[in-house]
């Protein structure tokens, strides 16, 4: 799993939300009951799901800012992607190496880190 994806968090926002339940569709068109019908309301809580990615700079000269904002910039797609530089690196050598067998198998093992959530 990925850092970005270990780094995904639920975050209680404190409001509470009217869970309306709609009856099914089907059910809708079987008997002819308008699609506003509801079923058990219920109160649920809502989340705030995510990621934040940001950083504080404190920047003394205005001039300096779009410097400060690329650095940041940089250090930021670093934290989300430099974690499969060495897999990247280590594919592009086995395909330059003409190793197919092995580039397929560092290629599968980046997509299982990259995407897998569990």
């Amino acid at each position: 799993m990925s850092q970005l994806a270990k780094a995904i968090s639920a975050v209680e926002t404190g409001e509470r939300i009217l869970i309306r339940k709609k009856l099914s569709p089907l059910f809708n068109d079987l008997v002819n009951v308008k699609h506003e019908s509801l079923i058990d309301p219920m109160i649920g809580m809502k989340y705030r799901i995510g990621v934040k990615l940001e950083a504080s700079a404190v920047i003394s000269d205005p001039q300096q800012t779009d410097f400060v904002v690329d650095r940041v910039r940089q250090q930021i797609v670093e934290a989300i992607f430099g974690e499969f530089r060495q897999d990247i690196t280590r594919m592009y050598v086995a395909l330059n190496d003409y190793d197919v067998e092995t580039a397929r198998a560092i290629l599968d093992d980046l997509s299982h880190n990259m995407f897998d959530i569990k």
